[in-house]
């Protein structure tokens, strides 16, 4: 397996991958503007090997935009639409009802968009998303080392044992398109939606947004070509990327910031918004403290850094806990917005500097 052997060398890896993230958004803005955001939250669920829940408004098709990333990357991709029987599969419907069907089928899939997940019935929704979180820690074949794609001197920092697993089977990235009903996405059950590492949102462009696309899409094609040359990201370097995360540093004082954002979701504590307490059932679970720590340490090496800021936990906080918030019934009612519920906790909440002395005699 593929190690990175030093400290420089994990530097000078983040910084190349770095410069290549900002290529490819550059790329990508070329036919798809006002997708900044969206673009950092795919990659940083890539980074950390997670799925992600994208609802898009009902009549718009993203697969195109999606599939622009087949382009930055050496994975193999698949895009499945889902419908009440099961999948579509070769002009047929799959009508199995068993996720290990499923995960034999598409398993080896680095990069599923799962269209329209929520037409399937509860049990397939809930059983693809399994399937797909589990990764396979044995190798099935071995191959050399060859280096990376990056086209930067980070190839000759990469060192390893000489042989790497085949990454055909090795892990999976799962994001689905379903119509936006509800910012909490009420089409998809909640066992599954809560099961996501992320949910974006994707709300109409703006005028400006619009007339840059429409600008854009005169061409024959509708994505444009991006040179035959341009490098690709390979899955040893992903991979490296993956294992270095759990090396990014994060000071004690934003981890207690992390935590109490997500403790603020939860009714009954002292940072509470106003206002909320009768349309929210429960708030973020005590797991979502890893999902948010992971993410923003994601970002953080996203960006080049290899410390974590509190822009990176603020920035990830709206996407990781939009749909780990349930409402109450009088909530549904009243079209609960949980973005709007979360920006309010971030206002209350400002982004410590550093851990004040009054903290550190606390906790001595």
């Amino acid at each position: 397996m593929a190690t990175v052997q030093t400290a420089s060398a994990a530097s000078q890896l983040i910084r190349d991958t770095a410069s290549y993230f900002e290529q490819m958004k550059v790329e990508i803005a070329r036919m798809f503007p006002g997708r900044a955001a969206l673009i950092d939250q795919i990659i940083i669920c890539l980074l950390c090997q997670e799925n992600l829940l994208l609802s898009v408004p009902v009549g718009q098709n993203e697969c195109d935009f999606l599939r622009m990333f087949e382009k930055f990357f050496q994975f193999q991709s698949k895009t499945v639409l889902f419908c009440p029987e099961g999948w579509l599969k070769d002009g047929a419907v799959e009508t199995k009802w068993s996720h290990k069907d499923f995960s034999k089928d598409f398993g080896s899939i680095h990069w599923l968009i799962a269209e329209s997940l929520h037409l399937a019935p509860p049990g397939l929704q809930l059983g693809v998303v399994s399937s797909l979180r589990t990764k396979n820690s044995e190798p099935s074949k071995e191959k050399q080392i060859l280096g990376t794609n990056l086209g930067t001197n980070s190839e000759q920092h990469l060192q390893g044992e000489g042989k790497k697993r085949d990454y055909s089977g090795d892990w999976s990235s799962l994001l689905v398109l379903n119509p936006l009903e509800t910012e909490i996405t009420q089409s998809i059950i909640d066992p599954v939606r809560i099961s996501f590492f992320m949910n974006s949102v994707l709300l109409t462009p703006g005028k400006e947004e619009e007339f840059q696309y429409a600008k854009s899409a005169t061409g024959l094609s509708s994505i444009p070509n991006t040179p035959a040359n341009y490098p690709r990201l390979s899955l040893v370097t992903l991979q490296l990327l993956q294992d270095l995360i759990k090396n990014i540093l994060i000071p004690d004082y934003l981890i207690r910031y992390a935590v109490d954002l997500i403790r603020a979701t939860r009714p009954g504590d002292p940072h509470f918004p106003k206002g909320f307490q009768d349309v929210i059932a429960s708030g973020g679970a005590t797991s979502i403290n890893k999902s948010l720590i992971v993410a923003a340490k994601a970002r953080a090496l996203m960006y080049g850094r290899l410390n974590v800021t509190s822009e990176d936990i603020r920035e990830v906080l709206i996407p990781i806990m939009r749909h780990q918030i349930l409402p109450s019934f009088q909530g549904q009612m009243e079209n609960f917005q949980a973005h709007l519920f979360l920006k309010k906790i971030l206002q209350q909440l400002p982004a410590p500097h550093s851990e004040t002395s009054s903290e550190k005699k606390k906790r001595s």
